[in-house]
């Protein structure tokens, strides 16, 4: 793993045996890979990623789900501005103001999923003002 800010995340997502390890280690790398300075730590029972505040955590659990969940930190309330995220279409869901969900099962194969994944987590740190 590039950057892990906490060596027992990988030890927790072993014991978890969730099916899309492989796909979740390339994220986490992309994740702590986004912008210097990206903590990871393991939070509501998956990783969890933080640059002056939480920024996104996964959700794995129950073990058929695999989604990125984009938020503003605990308690931070709304977003000022809702960012528009460039995405295709079906990927994301604003269960509230303040969070977006990425459907990652949704995301192209390979080297693009990647680069969509990467461009929608750097669009969603600079529109919380962290990069």
């Amino acid at each position: 793993m590039a950057r892990s800010a906490d060596a027992s995340v990988d030890a927790l997502l072993d014991a978890l045996a969730h099916p899309r390890r492989n796909a979740i280690d390339r994220y986490r790398r992309l994740l702590l890979d986004t912008a210097p300075g990206v903590l990871e730590s393991w939070k509501w029972s998956a990783p969890n990623y933080a640059l002056a505040g939480d920024f996104a955590t996964f959700r794995l659990q129950p073990r058929q789900a695999f989604q990125l969940i984009l938020h503003a930190g605990s308690g931070k309330g709304g977003l000022i501005h809702m960012p528009q995220l460039p995405a295709a279409p079906g990927l994301l869901s604003w269960p509230a103001s303040d969070r977006c969900v990425l459907a990652l099962d949704r995301l192209p194969e390979g080297a693009e999923g990647e680069r969509v994944l990467s461009e929608l987590v750097r669009h969603w740190l600079r529109a919380l003002g962290r990069i």
